[in-house]
């Protein structure tokens, strides 16, 4: 890694009072490295010096995938018109992958389904804007049939999952895959509840039969090793999986199967929206998909 520094900025009342106290003091991180012809950006809000999750984007060639956070958008514009960044990936539709997206005037790009959410606009529960911000509504193109970076050839492949829009995109030259939330952490203790277990096993046994090795991961930055920490990831799952049923069939509910896996069955912050209890209905019934993005989505187009 070379060329490290770091933007740090205060938000005054960054919220609404309905979320937070208009005295209250934000500030986020804007930290830059580089991987090979990689610029990676890290971003992530603050309160009182402590750091929330971080996400990652990155920027190749004449391509920035994913846009991070809304309070992270004009540092983020600022970087990309020096390196003359022409257009955008998007991944998803989530905030902490497209939040910064509205600030941008150059082509955005994503599936059909991530376009018709981000024009729609979602609703953000009280812990996704506390960690992540404000969401904005905006246009994207969808992909063409042609897609690269540069003169680099780009593979779109749907890996639907963690959301039913998600998509990945594989480098074959370069044996890279920019994987948005597909990876995250290798051994996965929790689901939001609108992520689906059986599409995700399905995603990432699609994935892992391409030919790549370094993953850019949207929370955990460059993964060298890439192919094996998923590899690592399904068979922690499916681990999970095999245990959770065992455990259904002898009569236990939900709680106490999350219970059995973990210590820690929620983030605290996310009132029960991430939480392995999740997971365990994931495993045994599937994911709930969210009202709002449901009634988007089934629209079939865009308004």
């Amino acid at each position: 890694m070379a060329n490290n520094f770091t933007y740090t900025h205060c938000i005054d009342s960054y919220f609404d009072s309905k979320t937070v106290t208009e005295n209250t003091i934000f500030a986020f991180n804007f930290d830059i490295t580089t991987h090979q012809e990689v610029t990676i950006v890290k971003m992530g809000r603050t309160f009182l010096g402590q750091k929330f999750l971080q996400a990652y984007a990155f920027i190749y060639k004449d391509t920035l995938v994913d846009t991070g956070l809304d309070c992270c958008g004009k540092n983020l514009r600022e970087l990309a018109g020096k390196q003359k960044v022409q257009k955008i990936f998007l991944s998803h539709h989530h905030e902490d992958h497209s939040g910064g997206a509205h600030h941008f005037d150059i082509p955005i790009f994503s599936s059909t389904k991530t376009a018709q959410i981000i024009h729609s606009g979602f609703k953000l529960k009280p812990y996704q804007r506390i960690v992540w911000g404000k969401m904005h509504k905006c246009d994207c193109k969808e992909f063409p049939v042609h897609l690269a970076m540069g003169d680099e050839t780009v593979e779109v492949i749907h890996t639907p999952g963690h959301s039913e829009d998600h998509v990945v995109f594989f480098l074959p030259q370069k044996k890279w895959l920019f994987c948005g939330d597909l990876f995250v952490h290798e051994k996965i203790k929790y689901f939001r509840k609108d992520e689906d277990f059986a599409t995700t096993i399905a995603s990432l046994r699609r994935v892992i039969a391409l030919d790549f090795s370094t993953l850019f991961c949207c929370h955990r930055g460059v993964v060298v090793n890439g192919k094996k920490a998923l590899c690592n990831k399904l068979d922690h799952l499916l681990r999970v999986e095999d245990k959770v049923r065992k455990l259904h069939e002898q009569g236990l509910p939900i709680k106490k199967i999350a219970q059995k896996l973990t210590k820690t069955t929620s983030l605290r912050i996310t009132l029960g929206d991430v939480s392995t209890d999740n997971l365990v209905h994931s495993i045994l019934f599937g994911g709930v998909r969210r009202p709002d993005i449901k009634k988007i989505l089934e629209k079939g187009h865009l308004d």
